[in-house]
């Protein structure tokens, strides 16, 4: 979180970051073009976002055949955005839509690779508020 000097616009926007809830002081400087200075302290509050993923788990799947999940949130502030953090499975067989929050490896054309797979899913809703889940996806054999 910090200040744009130019603008004046207090933000983390550009930052990756969020704020900590709780209550802060923020002090603002402002130097005109003289090199004069004003200060003056502010009160800020951070809520506790409520935001988390409510899917609880990754169902079985069978290699060499299509996939498709859809992940679900709750609190914070629609529309969310979807991304998958990090992952053991191979690149590019599975992936996840940001706007729908849709896990699937149909339009990759490929099916999931068998194995058992560790995924961080991270869902960011509208005011860059961000939860993650940890999950392990089992892609078994198809026995016929």
């Amino acid at each position: 979180v910090g200040i744009n000097p130019s603008t004046g616009v207090f933000s983390n926007s550009g930052t990756n970051t969020t704020p900590l809830a709780g209550d802060w002081s923020v002090t603002v400087m402002v130097t005109d073009s003289q090199n004069r200075t004003a200060t003056r302290t502010y009160d800020w509050t951070v809520g506790q976002s409520n935001l988390q993923i409510a899917t609880s788990a990754m169902p079985l799947a069978y290699e060499g055949e299509n996939y498709s999940l859809t992940f679900q949130a709750t609190g914070g502030t629609a529309p969310y955005t979807w991304s998958i953090d990090s992952t053991t499975h191979p690149c590019c067989f599975v992936g996840i839509t940001p706007s729908t929050g849709v896990f699937s490896n149909i339009s990759s054309n490929s099916t999931p690779q068998r194995g058992i797979w560790d995924f961080v899913i991270k869902v960011t809703d509208a005011n860059g508020i961000t939860s993650s889940r940890s999950y392990q996806w089992e892609v078994a054999p198809v026995d016929f």
